[in-house]
């Protein structure tokens, strides 16, 4: 499925050959066949110009309904790993505890940060007093009040501030979950302000990574505080 649908632009087939072939020359073939149809009804050839690799592509992934969280997840400013832990939680993939607890799996749904509440993807991120106040310590550092989703998936998404809001937005994602993970093998939580330096250093060095001679200076001084 494309990225801009929610997917993350791979195209998977289902298996069709015997189970002693290699799952890769599998999908190959199963591609290969879904192409011949393609080549027949699409007309592209002979014509020299018919066939693109983004024609087939978009040819096999048909037509599917875009996502306003494409450009957030994805931003080339984002650290990759970062960007699958924000998709994952985009498509409600975590193993969150409100999800374990219903199939059994632990003793109760409580976040394991607060102790408070259902351990849900909207609480935990968006809720959670911890969170929040993890949020709360960056206002000053970044200049202006923390990104919300709403924001992010509104604003001028080819602007040098969204992509960087963008990025610490994902950087602060990845962090939270990492922290949620630490908490329960290590029962222990580190402090919101603690958790929040470490956001700040590593979205700092992606900022400085960023920031480049063709910037005006005050837009590279400003990428440079991150």
């Amino acid at each position: 499925m494309p990225k801009d649908a929610g997917g993350l632009g791979v195209k998977s087939g289902e298996l069709e050959l015997g189970s002693y072939s290699p799952w890769t020359w599998k999908n190959v073939c199963k591609i290969k066949d879904k192409l011949k149809d393609g080549f027949g009804e699409n007309c592209w050839l002979p014509d020299e110009n018919g066939y693109t690799v983004k024609n087939g592509y978009k040819w096999l992934c048909t037509q599917q309904p875009k996502v306003d969280w494409c450009s957030l997840v994805w931003n080339s400013w984002n650290i990759p790993k970062h960007s699958i832990i924000t998709w994952l939680v985009m498509q409600e993939g975590l193993n969150i505890k409100a999800k374990l607890f219903q199939f059994g799996f632990c003793e109760d749904n409580l976040c394991l940060t607060c102790r408070e509440h259902p351990e849900t993807i909207t609480h935990l991120f968006y809720e959670c007093n911890y969170s929040c106040r993890v949020k709360a310590a960056r206002v000053a550092w970044l200049g202006r009040p923390f990104p919300t989703l709403t924001e992010l998936q509104n604003g001028r998404k080819d602007s040098l501030q969204w992509k960087a809001m963008a990025m610490v937005f994902n950087v602060y994602v990845y962090t939270v979950w990492h922290q949620r993970n630490s908490t329960r093998l290590q029962h222990s939580v580190m402090r919101p302000e603690l958790l929040a330096a470490q956001i700040e250093k590593v979205a700092g060095r992606r900022g400085c990574s960023k920031a480049g001679p063709g910037l005006s200076h005050n837009t590279n001084g400003w990428l440079s505080c991150l």
